[in-house]
């Protein structure tokens, strides 16, 4: 399935939906400040869409937005990728990855709810 994060298809292969899911979508703006949070609607009944749009020098609370539409989280489901190859461009890559902060980190998710889902990628 084209476009489909790699650990929404882990969990639904597993049969590990829960009977409401909600798909959170970061959106860094142009503006310095401001965070907005809102709900985008469902794509079916036990699965709606949330937008958090902040400006690019916030820091995110994302627990905090996430309760300010209603949302109060069990767990947190997130991807990572590890990158397998013998091309140097991709290796590169691979190690810039590394060692810089993760996503997690950077947003500052609580670290009690998180399920992290690994995938192998090779070139």
């Amino acid at each position: 399935m084209k476009g489909v994060p790699s650990c929404v298809l882990c969990g639904v292969e597993r049969k590990i939906l829960y009977e409401n899911n909600v798909f959170l979508s970061l959106v860094k703006k142009e503006e310095p400040f401001g965070v907005s949070t809102f709900l985008k609607g469902s794509i079916t009944p036990g699965l709606r869409l949330v937008e958090i749009r902040y400006g690019y020098m916030e820091v995110l609370d994302i627990d905090k937005e996430l309760k300010s539409v209603g949302i109060h989280e069990r767990a947190i489901f997130y991807g990572v990728e590890y990158i397998y190859t013998d091309k140097l461009i991709w290796k590169l890559f691979s190690l810039l990855k590394r060692v810089t902060p993760n996503f997690v980190e950077y947003y500052r998710f609580p670290h009690g709810k998180l399920r992290g889902v690994a995938v192998r990628v090779e070139f």
